[in-house]
């Protein structure tokens, strides 16, 4: 969509979602409970592409290990799985 509405990357706000799409968090620990909203980072595809492109051709560092990406994968099947059960789910370390 910014792509199509003329934006870049580098332009200001690049990777910004609206506020109406922001995170929702509801964290209970013990007697605590936090209710808010979170701002989405900025997303940057182009630099994790790169990022593998050099990996692949220069063997530089992934910036985003496979484990890290599982992990990210799991926390989406996770939050999925709440919506549709309606209850929390404890995620383990």
């Amino acid at each position: 969509r910014a792509l199509r509405g003329g934006q870049t990357p580098g332009s200001p706000d690049w990777g910004a979602e609206p506020e109406e799409q922001w995170g929702k968090l509801h964290a209970v620990m013990g007697a605590l409970e936090l209710q808010g909203r979170i701002r989405t980072l900025p997303g940057a595809y182009q630099d994790f592409y790169q990022n593998i492109s050099d990996h692949l051709l220069e063997g530089a560092e992934l910036a985003v290990k496979p484990e890290e990406a599982g992990m990210a994968i799991r926390m989406i099947e996770l939050a999925y799985q709440s919506h549709r059960e309606g209850r929390m789910i404890e995620v383990g370390s």
